[in-house]
């Protein structure tokens, strides 16, 4: 590698060149970097050449997107098929809003080409919050999902990125179903489809892609217990499939009262249909019987909130929910400390009227 400089800028700063070979077209190829001195600048390409191995002139060569496809074909047979498929359709989308960033060669990959990337993901995000005419909303959580992806792809070419500062993800506070709006809704779908999906979520908590998996060799009539053990989910190609849980967390068995257990053996099954087909039964429903909308999987808000109510350790409801982080068990307990702060200021406003 050979290294040329471009001299001062009309900003003032000096743009530093490092040479890194001819590309597929024979043409010369540079990275540049930019700083407000000469010695600054080259220490920025000191810093490069360092996280850049030199490695055989193919690999350098790779495009971003030859390498992410090499990438998620090495990992197909660990991903989860809901990864694998959100891995592929991540990749063909920064093809689609960022073809120049896809074709853009490892050598040629800086911490600053990926900062630059990310900030105009979230300035497009920003954009679309405002109510502009572009694509779906993207959550800072989307953004920093695809830069996790990005950044393994290159850290598997050899490329460590510097630095990067992404957008803070939104703290979204949890919709917890009222106890009385779920002792409605089951008034509701008695004798439904519905009753025992709630209920095994509401209850469990279960998750709709662990419901609709279940068969009755999974549930232990006189144990009065339901074993999780698969899921249903969509595959790369869309389609629903059974496999196992993201996590070992989620492979549990959990014990319900008689009465859903005697609902299961009269009738015969759990659920018949998808996710998909569950959720828009559910939506249908709220809807026709004038509930305000919440999701289903809300429901599993509900039951931890419940048993962390009750004065169940955290720490059995984590394990009964299949949740692997403590710190999601925290959130319920924080929700819980506001409805127990709105209930003091409401009894506090009530005795203050009689003063």
């Amino acid at each position: 590698m050979s290294r040329k400089t471009k001299g001062t800028l009309p900003s003032g700063s000096v743009r530093y060149q490092l040479y890194i070979g001819t590309g597929p077209d024979g043409k010369r190829q540079y990275v540049s970097f930019t700083a407000p001195t000469k010695t600054e600048a080259k220490q920025l390409a000191d810093n490069w050449k360092a996280d850049h191995p030199k490695k055989a002139s193919s690999a350098q060569n790779k495009t971003f997107t030859e390498a992410a496809r090499i990438f998620i074909h090495n990992r197909s047979k660990t991903l989860s098929p809901r990864t694998y498929g959100e891995y592929l359709r991540t990749v063909a989308w920064i093809e689609a809003q960022y073809p120049a960033f896809a074709r853009s060669r490892m050598s040629a990959i800086t911490s600053e080409t990926v900062q630059e990337l990310v900030n105009d993901m979230t300035a497009k995000a920003k954009q679309r919050s405002d109510g502009s005419a572009l694509d779906k909303p993207v959550s800072a959580k989307t953004i920093v999902n695809r830069f996790g992806l990005i950044q393994s792809i290159l850290r598997s070419q050899g490329v460590t990125l510097r630095g990067i500062k992404l957008p803070q993800k939104e703290k979204k506070e949890l919709n917890i179903p009222e106890n009385e709006t779920v002792t409605r809704l089951l008034e509701t779908i008695k004798g439904t489809e519905l009753e025992i999906p709630v209920l095994l979520a509401a209850w469990g908590p279960m998750r709709r892609g662990e419901i609709c998996a279940l068969t009755l060799d999974d549930v232990d009539l006189a144990a009065r217990t339901v074993s999780v053990t698969k899921a249903m989910v969509r595959d790369a190609d869309g389609e629903w499939v059974i496999k196992l849980p993201k996590s070992a967390a989620g492979t549990r068995t959990i014990t319900y009262p008689q009465y859903v257990i005697d609902l299961i053996r009269a009738k015969g099954y759990i659920y018949k249909g998808d996710p998909d087909t569950l959720t828009k039964r559910f939506v249908r429903t709220l809807s026709r019987h004038g509930f305000d909308h919440f999701r289903f999987h809300d429901l599993r808000h509900f039951a931890a909130s419940f048993q962390i109510a009750l004065g169940i350790p955290p720490e059995y409801v984590m394990e009964r929910g299949g949740w692997h982080s403590p710190g999601t068990m925290q959130r319920y307990v924080h929700a819980l400390d506001k409805q127990r702060r709105e209930m003091a200021d409401k009894a506090n406003d009530a005795f203050a009227q009689l003063l």
